[in-house]
């Protein structure tokens, strides 16, 4: 009786670990591959990063060279997506819709409103 009481608090305690663990380290990325035809050479194809660390979303754009900028004020509500980034000395302001796995939206920059197309790319998670 002792050693099936005692085995019984171990699987407890075992899977409390594990669930306690698994709650402090939530962290989820997701890569889209995002696409603005009328932006400058260079900027115009690049990687959306966003991460979501604790509850608090965190946003990247890595444009073709692999230079990453980090976004500030980002948001998801509702299935929609906003942020800011400094490109080149310029704020642009990003606003898109999140439908299953495409966003769609645009760009607010010194251009004008430009529209950009995101594909969440599955392959690096």
């Amino acid at each position: 009786m002792k050693k099936t009481v005692v085995l019984l608090i171990v699987i407890l305690l075992n899977g409390f670990i594990h669930f306690v663990g698994g709650q402090n380290n939530k962290s989820s990325k997701n890569v889209w591959k995002y696409e603005v035809a009328q932006a400058p050479y260079g900027y115009e194809k690049g990687r959306l990063i966003l991460t979501y660390d604790k509850d608090v979303l965190i946003g990247e754009v890595e444009v073709n060279s692999g230079y990453k900028i980090k976004m500030n004020k980002v948001s998801l509500v509702n299935d929609t997506l906003k942020g800011r980034v400094y490109i080149d000395n310029e704020l642009v302001n990003l606003k898109g819709n999140v439908k299953d796995s495409i966003i769609i939206g645009t760009v607010d920059t010194s251009m004008g409103v430009l529209k950009f197309k995101a594909i969440k790319d599955v392959s690096s998670k």
